[in-house]
């Protein structure tokens, strides 16, 4: 079992109350995930308020911090590899705590020309609308067809009448021969 200098100790312990996560430990001082664990535990033990944050909380907070900035999707994509997805729920979710950024996001949309992604709660905004005017396009043409179908049947009707006053027997006409 491998012993640790106290130098190693006592700046993981500072690290650990920082709010360090565990990858960030495991990456920076080369200890293995139960070690840190085991520290973290024996600091809790002395009475010490410390919690881990998770790299995905931190990550968020780097995102939020780019949108931020003006970088693009495309942008922190590239440079934090995460899905497109996670990216775009990221930026969905930043839109909703800062309702300026999604005004800022349209404006640079301009800029954004090209590049694989959506401007946002603006531009679904716009598809709403979009959306609206074709359904309101639609009940209109199904309301000339329903027209269209009331007056054939009516003239279908006036035929069939025509048709049944002709015969003289009130029977409509075999098609047999």
């Amino acid at each position: 079992m491998e012993r640790y200098p106290d130098s190693i100790r006592s700046a993981v312990y500072e690290l650990m109350r920082s709010g360090i996560s565990v990858q960030e430990l495991e990456e920076q001082f080369g200890l293995g995930h139960g070690t840190i664990y085991k520290w973290f535990y024996k600091l809790r033990a002395a009475g010490e308020d410390v919690a881990f944050i998770k790299k995905s909380n931190r990550m968020r907070e780097q995102v939020f911090k780019r949108f931020k900035e003006g970088a693009s999707v495309q942008v922190v994509f590239e440079e934090f590899q995460l899905s497109r997805a996670t990216v775009y729920r990221m930026r969905n979710e930043y839109e909703a705590q800062d309702p300026d950024a999604s005004a800022q996001h349209s404006s640079s949309e301009a800029s954004a020309v090209g590049k694989d992604e959506p401007a946002g709660i603006a531009r679904r905004k716009r598809a709403e609308v979009s959306y609206e005017a074709q359904i309101k396009q639609l009940k209109i043409a199904l309301a000339e067809k329903t027209l269209e179908v009331d007056f054939f049947r009516g003239a279908l009707r006036e035929v069939e009448a025509r048709r049944q006053q002709n015969t003289g027997t009130g029977e409509k006409r075999s098609t047999r021969g």
